[in-house]
């Protein structure tokens, strides 16, 4: 009887494959033989398919990071081109400033961003493919390295890899009004007071715009508290950051002391003085008169 069912399957075979065998139990070595040589190619197209989708899914990965990692670089500098927009024309004091940006000048960090940014790749679309010189294939992938390494020693390297700002130098250029040019970096540690607080706000002005600008869709507002703001500031100073600011969107609350207030007045929709009696505070609405 089974050897009956075997000799009836053996016939289906050949029937259905053409298997040039015959159906009889002495011819058993030959099935065996063919079932062998199916099992050992099916594997071998299986390891084969796996890897064309392992080389898929990594290029997949790579050409949506690089993808990404540009469009937020490109979202930055519009942001930044926009603050700077705001700020033409306007003089704080004797100065007017620019928001500077640039490959990072880490020698690392640019090769990347020197590789991401290439128009002519970018344009073509084939980053990953032919356009691509193997030089640069060859350090792209040593970034990739890095950031799939599960080594705890670049862990903190592997996020800043995938943070666009590290790609990035920033820096305020200061035009003086008879044109001479310096950088924030550098008179930061040579200067102090009112050309040292310009910088500071502006500065605090991109941050807090940014933020709007990346988060345009959510119908919120921006509200930024500065306590004892503009102390080092002159009058012009004052007033051109005051003008600056409320051509932004947001929303700010100063705290000054009273010998400012005539500075900041006239730039704001309510004022409040707060005096200090013991252990309360007495808040009443400030009107200024006008003669």
């Amino acid at each position: 009887r089974a050897e009956s069912d075997v000799v009836n399957l053996m016939r289906q075979y050949i029937t259905n494959y053409h298997f040039g065998a015959a159906p009889d139990i002495s011819e058993l070595i030959e099935f065996e033989k063919e079932y062998n040589l199916i099992n050992d190619n099916n594997l071998m197209r299986y390891e084969q398919e796996a890897i064309d989708l392992r080389r898929a899914s990594e290029t997949g990965f790579r050409e949506e990071f690089v993808g990404k990692l540009r469009a937020s670089i490109e979202a930055a500098q519009i942001q930044i081109a926009e603050l700077n927009q705001a700020l033409k024309g306007k003089r704080f004091g004797t100065d007017s400033y620019e928001i500077i940006t640039r490959p990072s000048d880490n020698p690392e960090f640019k090769t990347y961003y020197d590789i991401i940014m290439d128009s002519d790749a970018i344009t073509k679309h084939t980053l990953f493919t032919e356009n691509l010189s193997k030089r640069k294939e060859v350090v792209l992938m040593e970034l990739f390295n890095k950031i799939a390494s599960f080594d705890p020693e670049n862990d903190k390297f592997a996020l800043q890899f995938l943070d666009y700002r590290y790609y990035m130098s920033y820096d305020i250029e200061v035009t003086s009004e008879n044109g001479n040019k310096s950088y924030f970096s550098k008179v930061s540690k040579e200067k102090s007071g009112g050309e040292t607080q310009v910088p500071f706000y502006i500065v605090i002005a991109a941050s807090f715009q940014q933020l709007l600008s990346k988060n345009k869709r959510i119908d919120a507002g921006c509200m930024v508290l500065f306590d004892e703001a503009f102390n080092n500031m002159d009058e012009s100073r004052i007033d051109a950051m005051m003008k600056f600011y409320n051509s932004l969107s947001i929303q700010l609350f100063i705290a000054v002391p009273p010998q400012r207030v005539s500075n900041i007045v006239n730039y704001v929709t309510t004022s409040l003085a707060i005096v200090k009696d013991n252990d309360f505070a007495i808040v009443e609405a400030f009107k200024r008169e006008v003669a």
